[in-house]
């Protein structure tokens, strides 16, 4: 099921507290076919809470948008809630929500808000630490 995005009127939404330098998990970057850095989302598991930080940049357009959120408590996947929450926070509606759906959700997430942006091709890049 692809997934779609769209910008909102929401003010950001960023806590600094969220990111947890020393806790990076995993991270995701949407790159366009000239390699310039739309997306840069990274989720820290530190212990029982997921959060995630979001930096989406369309430089064409001259919009910059940033967001981060959390997910604590248990029964579903944390990582895609707090990406979820992070998305929401930097001002974008998804059509399909992921929050606690699992991780391809993430992926498709991230790449509907890169179309948002551009209509290159996009690539994702996916790291783990």
């Amino acid at each position: 099921m692809e997934n779609k995005a769209k910008l909102s009127t929401r003010k950001e939404k960023f806590n600094p507290n969220h990111r947890k330098q020393d806790k990076l998990l995993r991270a995701y970057k949407i790159l366009d076919s000239k390699f310039n850095e739309l997306i840069d989302c990274r989720i820290y598991f530190p212990a029982t809470v997921a959060y995630c930080a979001i930096w989406i940049r369309d430089k064409e357009s001259n919009v910059y948008k940033s967001g981060s959120g959390w997910a604590g408590g248990g029964g579903y996947c944390k990582q895609s809630a707090c990406v979820g929450e992070a998305i929401s926070n930097a001002g974008y509606d998804l059509k399909h929500n992921i929050n606690g759906v699992g991780m391809g959700a993430i992926r498709g997430a991230l790449l509907a808000i890169g179309k948002t942006i551009t209509r290159r091709k996009l690539h994702i890049v996916e790291c783990y630490s």
